[in-house]
């Protein structure tokens, strides 16, 4: 996982290497793999189609009469019993990657405000503060967080009305590292910059040039639909700017920014975005270069989905007033230096960051860990 054509090759090998004198093929079959989700909580396993996120494998391996595997009896033949009858046996085993959704990774001052009104809602997910400050989670009046722990090396200040739950340091043990500090740079063109200050996009264009470097900023203006086909793009310099009224999607997409280069999705914007599921950089949607922070902005009262990993290791990452960040019912990480969920200028903050369990992101192999739970 989350290589699903590789996780059925598996399975049927492993089958095949365990016949136990069952006629080849038909211990497992393709059509005995089920991928679904796996919920914690009720400890139940829901089914969902080939392709579609899933968490979790299930394995049924059975020998039956209408399978033509049927185990024979010996003795049992004297009596015209000639088989024991059907035997199945299913194994669930679900990804655990134990990652936090959230990581603020700066290590004094504030790492994560949440403003008035406020919601951060990942009860399946950890929340990890990295900061040793006596400030380093503030939440403001009426702000609220929900996660499955909230970890923090320094202590916090909570508003009147707000609410945090667990209780920091409840039944966490320790802030968890940066989970991508060894995740090398995405991939990027050897053809230096395709473009250079691209002027504003105006209109629907149907389709940006795939792992191209865009040098000194990208503006899509008002009105204007953006489509990204599958791969990296590199943002060197500049703004990557989503101006109110215009989309920016697709679908398998790495964004690396470097050299200062930073994000502006402007309010009214419409954000969706999906990480890909395979290769060295599965499940990271952003990457911001080690070398560099700067300050990312989703201004009010953006609407966006990202489904992938957002990784701004020195950067800060400000979400404006009424916007709505969500990933239900796939992936969203977000790992950055420090962490705003900011009230509207004028008004309180109705904001929302929404993600389910961690184990449903498709990180790079070498983070991947596993449980069989049934």
């Amino acid at each position: 996982m989350p290589d699903q054509n590789r996780a059925v090759e598996a399975a049927l090998a492993y089958a095949e290497a365990n016949l136990k004198g069952a006629p080849e093929g038909t211990v497992v079959t393709p059509q005995d793999i089920q991928f679904g989700l796996w919920d914690q909580q009720s400890k139940t396993f829901t089914p969902r189609g080939y392709g579609e996120t899933a968490n979790a494998v299930r394995v049924t391996a059975s020998r039956t009469a209408a399978k033509g595997n049927a185990v024979p009896t010996i003795f049992g033949r004297v009596i015209g019993v000639d088989t024991l009858g059907d035997m199945a046996m299913s194994s669930t085993v679900v990804r655990y990657d134990g990652h936090a959704c959230l990581h603020a990774l700066a290590e004094d001052g504030t790492g994560l405000q949440v403003g008035a009104k406020a919601k951060i809602d990942m009860e399946n997910c950890p929340v990890h503060v990295h900061s040793s400050s006596s400030e380093a989670l503030k939440t403001d009046s009426s702000a609220e967080i929900k996660a499955k722990e909230v970890c923090i090396n320094g202590s916090y200040v909570r508003g009147d009305s707000s609410t945090i739950e667990p209780d920091p340091g409840l039944g966490c043990t320790s802030v968890r590292p940066d989970p991508f500090a060894t995740l090398p740079p995405p991939p990027t063109s050897g053809d230096g910059c395709l473009f250079t200050n691209k002027h504003p996009i105006i209109g629907e264009v149907l389709g940006l040039i795939q792992n191209a470097v865009y040098c000194g900023g990208l503006y899509i203006s008002g009105g204007s639909t953006v489509v990204l086909p599958p791969g990296v793009y590199t943002m060197r310099g500049g703004k990557l700017t989503v101006e109110g009224g215009s989309t920016l999607k697709g679908d398998g997409v790495t964004i690396y920014l470097t050299d200062n280069a930073v994000i502006d999705f402007k309010g009214g914007a419409k954000i969706d975005l999906t990480a890909p599921t395979s290769g060295s950089h599965a499940g990271i949607l952003f990457f911001q270069d080690r070398n560099f922070g700067g300050q990312h902005t989703i201004s009010a009262n953006v609407n966006a989905s990202l489904n992938g990993a957002i990784y701004m290791p020195k950067g800060t990452l400000s979400i404006g007033g009424s916007s709505v960040l969500n990933a239900d019912p796939s992936c969203l990480l977000i790992v950055a230096n420090r962490i705003n969920i900011d009230a509207a200028s004028g008004s309180e903050s109705t904001s929302s960051v929404t993600a389910p369990d961690s184990s449903l992101c498709p990180l790079p192999s070498y983070t991947q860990r596993s449980r069989v739970v049934m």
